[in-house]
């Protein structure tokens, strides 16, 4: 549903998986993405949290909350989530390099 931009069917999907299955961290991070997609970044930043907290070791949902803490302007929460991709998956082409790319994309936006 998502690579369709279906994103009502996602998040009912992602929700109903979430419900079904509380400590699965990837529902709680689709939905995430699906919020995310839709600029609701407080909603995808504490759906992504929740995918932490359930999965500390989930790289790609320290990278996504990196970047919904960004959108929000909320620099110390946003570099320390992308220092902990990092750390996580450091030999991935995006999430072990993702501190740099939020320190730049953060000066553009006049964020730092």
């Amino acid at each position: 549903m998502e690579r369709q931009q279906r994103w009502e069917a996602a998040k009912a999907g992602y929700r109903a998986a979430q419900e079904r299955w509380p400590q699965h961290s990837t529902a709680w991070f689709g939905l995430g993405n699906v919020y995310y997609a839709n600029s609701d970044y407080r909603s995808a930043a504490k759906a992504y949290q929740q995918a932490i907290e359930h999965n500390e070791d989930f790289a790609a949902a320290w990278h996504n909350l990196a970047w919904s803490l960004l959108r929000q302007g909320k620099v110390e929460g946003e570099l320390e989530a992308a220092q902990r991709s990092e750390h996580l998956a450091p030999e991935h082409p995006r999430y072990g390099s993702v501190s740099k790319t939020i320190r730049n994309a953060a000066e553009e936006a006049d964020v730092l």
